[in-house]
């Protein structure tokens, strides 16, 4: 959509960081110009001169059709540089288009070293309390992966958060004959949106961090919005009253917390109409203060010449419309019918709003979990390991060759039970086969089992 607000994102790699190498593989995988060792040494050289640089990405045209250039890239650059963090898009995208490559390989080499960092810390602190069962993390796929695993393919981490809620949701579906939810999870800063079709969480690879900065790792697909409970309500300079994306987080919070916080939010707007119990709060365990929630309103009711209520109250349609068009793109500008839906409601603040978003959408039926701030944690536990493989080879259907296409497949396959027998993964393994398919000129591709 149109947003005259809209930033560019920064790049997550300085042009003048980028380095090439005299080589080149074809379309066919044939290796046109071939790679000298002392070109890659030359590159490492310059990497090394430069203190800043602290991991490094590699993308090669058409490597995912042969990776040898890429794969002896890697191994110079490990002997020359042992200390920096390392990607290599074949192991990390092994798909065509070039820049989806490069990108997401970037993702991943830039997150290496703050994952890393951050899961030795873990590791350090549950060795300490004695923790014994093993610790996993959790994928954007719905997955589970070892902790050496994740310091490896940090970008399979992108967007893994929400994916708790959506698990559970696949649970809430066999347990109550459901065959159709669409889910909503608001929480503190954002609401993410998504589907379970006919029992089964939806996937996608086509996810950009931000707009031109793609990251095609296989991820359950969930759309996210910047509405929270403790999103901030402004005027903006139209005269025009706005929530969010900006957010008062958890410290200080919504003004009704009483932590110093004096933005207007969501939150402040549903105390303020009566929808929140102010002294049953986190089962009373904590008192919110109306008088701050009223207080921080009342600055922008008085801009807009209105009551504190009234400014309450289009504070929550405004939230409502948001989470409304959020809907909208993950059901009706995907041919379904919201009639066919069950809403799910989870996260703090969803089912606040589940009855606006039920009579706005025409959704007929709603569940909510008993603990629904609870229920992505309740998905976690739910979760299994999963190993997703990807190449690209490209035949015309007249000219299909099904014995290199079953060779393909097969290799995948064998990857996969490789990487979850060396994460301990043995029993109980499912295989699942899939083709993307396109039409000749056409630039998108089908799924097909």
């Amino acid at each position: 959509h149109y947003d005259m607000s809209w930033v560019k994102p920064k790049p997550l790699m300085k042009r003048r960081h980028c380095f090439e190498l005299d080589e080149r593989i074809d379309a066919y995988g044939q290796v046109v110009t071939p790679l000298k060792d002392d070109d890659v040494r030359r590159v490492a050289a310059e990497i090394r001169a430069t203190p800043e640089i602290q991991a490094v990405a590699v993308c090669l045209l058409f490597s995912y059709l042969n990776p040898d250039h890429e794969l002896r890239v890697r191994d110079i650059l490990m002997e020359e540089l042992p200390d920096l963090a390392l990607s290599i898009s074949y192991h990390v995208l092994p798909k065509w288009k070039e820049y989806e490559r490069a990108s997401t390989t970037i993702a991943d080499a830039y997150l290496k070293p703050v994952v890393s960092k951050q899961l030795k810390m873990m590791r350090g602190r549950l060795d300490a309390a004695e923790v014994r069962s093993p610790a996993v993390i959790i994928k954007s796929n719905g997955g589970e992966m070892t902790l050496d695993a994740a310091s490896e393919a940090p970008a399979q981490m992108v967007l893994s958060g929400p994916t708790g809620g959506v698990i559970a949701s696949r649970y809430v579906t066999e347990e109550l004959d459901i065959s159709h939810l669409v889910t909503i999870d608001m929480g503190g800063t954002s609401t993410d949106v998504s589907t379970v079709i006919n029992k089964k969480e939806s996937f996608t690879t086509a996810f950009e961090i931000e707009w031109g900065v793609p990251v095609q790792v296989p991820m359950i697909d969930i759309r996210t919005i910047g509405a929270g409970g403790g999103s901030i309500a402004w005027i903006d300079k139209g005269g025009m009253l706005q929530v969010g994306p900006q957010s008062a987080g958890a410290n200080p919070g919504p003004a009704c917390y009483g932590r110093g916080g004096t933005s207007p939010t969501v939150t402040d707007a549903n105390l303020v109409l009566g929808r929140i119990n102010p002294d049953n709060f986190l089962g009373g365990r904590m008192k919110l203060d109306v008088k701050a929630a009223r207080a921080a309103l009342g600055g922008i009711a008085k801009q807009l010449g209105q009551s504190i209520e009234e400014t309450a109250l289009a504070i929550a349609r405004i939230v409502d419309n948001n989470m409304v068009g959020a809907l909208r793109s993950v059901l009706i500008e995907r041919g379904f019918d919201p009639r066919d839906f069950t809403l799910c409601t989870f996260g703090g603040a969803t089912p606040l709003h589940a009855s606006a978003l039920m009579r706005e959408m025409g959704i007929p039926r709603a569940v909510v979990p008993v603990h629904p701030a609870q229920f992505s944690a309740y998905g976690f536990i739910m979760t299994n390991a999963r190993v997703d493989r990807q190449r690209t080879t490209q035949f015309i259907s007249t000219k299909f060759d099904a014995e290199r296409a079953n060779t393909i497949m097969s290799d995948l396959v064998s990857e996969s039970l490789d990487e979850l027998k060396t994460q301990g993964y043995r029993r109980g393994i499912e295989i699942y086969r899939a083709l993307e398919l396109r039409y000749l000129g056409q630039n998108y591709e089908l799924e097909l089992p």
